[in-house]
């Protein structure tokens, strides 16, 4: 047998093939109809999607043979990974790179094969949409250009399988940064203040246990109420939560080891807060445990967003695993969809029985895709190579739904276009779970600069504004103001009347600031009874 090929970037290729985790999974729904349109589309006994890997060639879909695996030195699609256009073999007896191949001399007894490269935007081959006959023959130029097409779409899908993946493993990276950040003692007042988050530390001997005041308003208690106590805090915990914190907390002191864990707490109005709770112990000179210390954060917007990115995108994954392709093709001499199937008919809301013609399928485009479809539809006939567009369309009974379609078209013997031939799905899920994901994202960013009590921009939100009106007034030449303001006495106020009224005080002077000023100005909680404001072009005498 020959030396086996290998492409320049094999080792790159491998990479890529194995990060993105499809080799060895189950059999899925949209590659194996993918497969079986291939065979059809053809006319052939055989098709697969295969995989080319370090020493084997992997089926991720076949039909008409039964195998998982084989030699990668056997594969006919190593050979097509080499290139970026389809491998045709009319007669692999009549090529010496497969004649003595043992699925050629050996059963089945392979005669023809066709394949089109899985080829990813990065320019990796993965393997190929193949299919194979026991005879000689060959494949129309349509049947080429729709096995191409379709090996895209399969291309396509794995390569947003990985995407998924990686996306996955920098948001677990993030998180990971993240826990970083509370290196710095300095810093802890400030941090926990911008954080939502409060300290607590419980000695052991005497079950005593201490909260910093961020603690009490992040539980939203009044410390003029009593000394916290472990009973107390435990009244606050959702009843399932509360049993596994206290498991939590008492093998911690049994092995010393840290624990970190979330948590819901009741608030006041017995709506529940996903809280983020962190600790360790700390052993004394005998090397017993002492006592525990650790933090309480409020990660309840965190969570939220993430169970909407988790939603959207296992919305998207699903919509993707059960989609349905259909196959079309337009003569331009009649106008009319030839052979278009109920499928086809099915994604513009239409009955099987319907006609289908290419007025009607511009009727049925949205208004204002209409003339992005048109001009696609032209680019598509002057094109060499296929082309693709995501378009709206309106169903009878007025519903809009989204489709992909890609097409290229059909040359006839004098290079004039006779035709345009594709495939077409519906992706209106998938767009509905991208908006869905991308507006869970807005949300969860303004929320991160809004401060919890007053709703005024937070000390993060005002140095970006700072840093933007600064350059701005750069830019312009204009005027720029910045005040500082504090409450006095606040701290004397605040030891009076409490802390929920000192919160109400502060409330109410964000309420007022706000009035006062012009909406396009910057009103910030700098920290405590601080607040800042940013005044772009303001007049010489200040209202407030």
């Amino acid at each position: 047998m020959m030396i086996l090929p290998m492409p320049e970037n094999e080792t790159e290729r491998l990479k890529w093939l194995r990060e993105s985790r499809i080799l060895d999974t189950p059999p899925e729904d949209l590659f194996d109809e993918v497969t079986r349109m291939a065979a059809d589309l053809c006319g052939a006994p055989f098709a697969a999607v295969i995989l080319i890997d370090a020493e084997r060639q992997w089926f991720k879909s076949v039909v008409g043979y039964d195998v998982r695996e084989t030699p990668r030195d056997a594969a006919f699609c190593a050979y097509t990974i080499l290139q970026p256009d389809m491998l045709i073999v009319p007669d692999a007896r009549r090529d010496e790179r497969f004649a003595q191949n043992p699925f050629v001399i050996g059963a089945p007894s392979v005669r023809f094969y066709a394949g089109a490269p899985l080829i990813t935007s990065e320019g990796y081959a993965l393997g190929s949409l193949c299919v194979l006959d026991l005879k000689p023959r060959s494949l129309t130029a349509e049947q080429q250009r729709i096995l191409q097409m379709l090996a895209r779409q399969v291309a396509s899908r794995i390569e947003l399988r990985r995407q998924l993946i990686v996306q996955q493993q920098l948001i677990d990276e993030s998180a990971s940064a993240q826990a970083s950040l509370k290196q710095s003692e300095e810093r802890l007042k400030e941090a926990q203040s911008l954080a939502q988050m409060g300290s607590w530390e419980f000695e052991i001997a005497t079950c005593r246990i201490s909260w910093s005041d961020e603690l009490f308003h992040l539980l939203e208690l009044d410390p003029s109420d009593g000394e916290p106590s472990i009973e107390r805090l435990r009244t606050l915990y959702h009843p399932d939560d509360a049993v596994m914190q206290t498991e939590i907390a008492a093998r911690s002191i049994e092995t010393g080891e840290p624990f970190e864990f979330d948590i819901r707490v009741m608030r006041r109005d017995g709506s529940l807060r996903w809280m983020h709770s962190m600790g360790r112990a700390v052993r004394g000179a005998d090397g017993s445990v002492q006592r525990l210390v650790g933090t309480l954060m409020n990660i309840h917007e965190r969570r939220m967003a993430d169970d909407a990115l988790r939603e959207s995108e296992n919305r998207l994954s699903m919509v993707l695993e059960k989609g349905r392709f259909s196959a079309w093709r337009l003569d331009l001499a009649s106008n009319e969809f030839i052979g278009a199937n109920a499928q086809a008919k099915a994604l513009f809301g239409l009955s099987p029985e319907a006609t289908f013609t290419r007025t009607d399928y511009l009727g049925a485009v949205h208004p204002d895709d209409r003339a992005y479809m048109q001009e696609s539809m032209q680019a598509t006939l002057e094109a060499a190579r296929y082309t693709e567009a995501e378009f709206r369309v309106v169903w009878p009974d007025g519903s809009i739904h989204w489709l992909s379609a890609r097409g290229s078209a059909i040359f006839g013997d004098e290079g004039q276009p006779v035709g345009v031939s594709g495939v077409m799905h519906d992706i209106t899920d998938r767009k509905w779970a991208e908006a869905q994901r991308e507006q869970a994202l807005r949300e969860a960013e303004e929320r991160a600069d809004r401060d919890p009590l007053t709703g005024l921009w937070n000390h993060r939100a005002f140095h970006k504004r700072l840093e933007e009106e600064a350059a701005r007034s750069e830019r312009d030449g204009g005027a720029l103001t910045v005040a500082m303001i504090d409450v006095d006495n606040f701290q004397f106020f605040n030891d009076a009347y409490g802390h929920v009224i000192g919160d109400d005080v502060l409330r109410a002077v964000g309420a007022r600031l706000q009035s006062m000023c012009r909406p396009y100005d910057t009103i910030a909680r700098f920290g405590g009874d601080e607040f800042v404001l940013i005044l772009p072009a303001a007049e010489t005498t200040s209202r407030i």
